[in-house]
């Protein structure tokens, strides 16, 4: 498995799963940070719709609209390479390294457009390894996959901040996959036997950041503290 991915935070995993089992004790609502954000939730705000799912396929016309992005992107170590739009595509992303996972089934690899539900390889990634907002889901045995898609679809597995949009498409894609679906995706990522890819470093002082789509990105050119 090769890496696309440079950095993330166990301990921020572990201390979101800690704070949702203090807060459905009664304890103090969940730090915003852990969940990629700088303010707490307004508890009158009605919990957010996921988001759109095609962020890709640009330029379709209109006055003023930018021309499509042609330049082919390229990563390390692979031979492909791809537009903006179909590393993007969200019912058929891009796949750096198709040798380095069993083929995948439909709705990995395509979705299912007809009911908006997005490719799991576009944020969980071909190999299951996920991407830095999302979860890593390779080895993970196929009848915990399978509850834990259940209860999305059951409305009894949700984010402690209800602003979490990644989270609130899962429970989108949950309600419209099929069994079938659901099940085929749970065979195919507990096939692959998990393998880190992160390296946590501990280091006295940390780049300033900023949060953007969930993640907390270095902000370029500031001191560290």
């Amino acid at each position: 498995m090769r890496t696309l991915v440079g950095v993330t935070s166990l301990a921020v995993l572990c201390t979101a799963g800690l704070v949702n089992a203090q807060q459905q004790q009664g304890g103090a609502p969940p730090p915003p940070w852990a969940y990629g954000f700088a303010t707490p939730p307004d508890p009158s705000a009605p919990a957010p719709a996921g988001q759109s799912v095609g962020r890709g396929g640009g330029g379709r016309g209109g006055a003023g609209a930018p021309a499509p992005d042609t330049t082919k992107r390229t990563v390390p170590g692979s031979t492909a390479s791809f537009t903006l739009a179909q590393i993007r595509d969200g019912f058929g992303p891009a796949d750096w390294f198709p040798n380095d996972h069993p083929q995948m089934p439909p709705i990995v690899a395509q979705g299912r457009r007809d009911a908006m539900i997005t490719a799991c390889s576009l944020c969980h990634y071909p190999n299951g390894k996920g991407r830095p907002e999302n979860a890593g889901v390779s080895g993970l045995p196929v009848e915990y996959f399978i509850k834990t898609m259940t209860d999305f679809k059951n409305d009894a597995r949700k984010s402690s901040d209800s602003r979490k949009t990644n989270t609130n498409r899962m429970i989108q894609f949950a309600k419209a996959m099929t069994d079938d679906e659901i099940r085929a995706a749970a065979a195919y990522f507990g096939s692959m036997k998990w393998t880190p890819w992160v390296k946590v470093v501990e280091t006295k002082d940390v780049p300033k950041t900023r949060i953007a789509g969930g993640m907390f990105i270095a902000v370029e050119g500031a001191e560290a503290g």
